[in-house]
């Protein structure tokens, strides 16, 4: 069984507390290690990854809300000792992902089901379920 080491500990306590939930219960049920790569985001950064393409909106769940939690996190896969972005290791993080979320009844979305821009890293809470504050 995997756990996260100090940094994504760090980057997840910026997370809204459902979300933590998802991802400390799918680090324990997950076939590969993964760390977390980023929480919380500043407008700045949001602005310069949409102009660069690494985003397609201004209104990122990564942003915080006003309780200054957000509503998103994106992974990587750790496999031998370094950060991989491999779909296969992606997609076996995501069958643990959502298989916490059940557990928990969590609303969750993967930015690997989208269909204009697949963002096969990128977790988020349901807007639909929660809105920001």
């Amino acid at each position: 069984m995997y756990k996260f080491g100090t940094k994504s500990k760090q980057k997840l306590m910026g997370a809204h507390d459902d979300l933590q939930a998802v991802f400390n219960r799918a680090i324990q049920l997950s076939q590969y290690d993964f760390g977390i790569s980023e929480v919380q985001r500043d407008l700045e950064t949001q602005k310069e990854y949409l102009r660069t393409g690494k985003s397609t909106t201004i209104d990122s769940r990564h942003i915080p809300d006003l309780t200054g939690k957000c509503y998103a996190g994106d992974v990587y896969a750790y496999i031998d000792g370094k950060a991989s972005y491999e779909e296969r290791h992606l997609r076996a993080i995501a069958k643990a992902m959502f298989t916490a979320a059940i557990e928990l009844g969590i609303a969750l979305e993967w930015g690997g089901h989208w269909s204009t821009f697949v963002d096969m890293p990128h977790y988020q809470l349901s807007p639909s379920v929660y809105p920001k504050q």
